[in-house]
């Protein structure tokens, strides 16, 4: 399949139109949120693994992330194969399809990451659970790093909408969060994209289910699928992300020694 430009993408475009972002535009996911990338999940992922680590990074979409840790040993993963071709097109190493819950790897890297709250696009705690193990699976000794939506999602209805330019184009993205069901703590999380070229404008919106965790939450899923050391290492300096360090296999000494901050848990 052809990857689409901005300007593909906005011939495509109805106006009103609910779209997937994923499956259907990952063009415009990545116009939008490789514009938005500030580079703060690959400085938190430097300052969390080793520099010579081999690294999977497991749900990596269109391969943000993966592009900004040039230098590293990277192999990027991802269960939607749209997504995978635009990122095909910035990666160095092609990327592998696969599902985050059954992952095709039997400990064969240094550390994982895993940005972008994938594990919160997983609303059955069974899937979840089955992720993780399939993570710590996925390492030797190592070191697993990842972020979720904290239950202090519903902060997130923004305002004043994010504007972002490329080229011609400018961009509004405005972010919202509902209540589904406070007690499994599932909510509809809607973006509204408004692209603009010249007197032209056309808005679209993508909405999912998605799963908040407490910072407890999260740590006792980790330890469940056997891993240990589990702190909080903040990624965007809000409380709406749990960002999460996890380890399989190493000791204090090791670590400290790499300054990933371990401690027993």
């Amino acid at each position: 399949m052809a990857i689409m430009d901005v300007d593909d993408v906005f011939e495509e475009l109805s106006d009103g139109q609910e779209i997937d972002l994923y499956g259907e535009f990952p063009e415009l996911y990545d116009f939008v949120y490789g514009a938005m990338s500030s580079g703060e999940k690959s400085r938190h992922a430097r300052r969390n693994i080793p520099e010579d680590a081999r690294v999977l990074d497991v749900a990596c979409g269109t391969g943000i992330v993966t592009a900004e840790l040039e230098g590293l040993d990277v192999v990027g993963t991802d269960i939607n194969r749209e997504m995978l071709e635009t990122a095909d097109g910035k990666l160095d190493r092609s990327p592998v399809q696969a599902d985050m819950r059954s992952l095709p790897f039997e400990a064969e890297f240094d550390a994982v990451i895993m940005y972008g709250q994938p594990l919160s696009h997983l609303t059955d705690t069974s899937d979840v659970r089955a992720a993780a193990q399939s993570v710590y699976e996925s390492l030797g000794e190592g070191v697993f790093v990842t972020e979720v939506f904290s239950t202090d999602i519903m902060d997130v209805n923004h305002a004043d909408p994010l504007e972002l330019e490329k080229g011609q184009y400018k961009m509004e993205v405005k972010s919202r969060c509902r209540d589904i069901d406070p007690e499994s703590e599932l909510y509809e999380f809607s973006v509204g994209i408004s692209v603009y070229r010249g007197e032209e404008s056309k808005t679209v919106t993508h909405s999912q289910k998605i799963r908040a965790f407490t910072a407890d939450e999260i740590k006792s899923i980790l330890q469940d699928a056997g891993f240990h050391g589990v702190q909080e290492k903040d990624v965007y300096g809000n409380q709406l992300y749990h960002g999460t360090v996890a380890h399989k296999g190493v000791g204090t000494k090791e670590h400290s020694s790499l300054g990933l901050g371990f401690t027993d848990s």
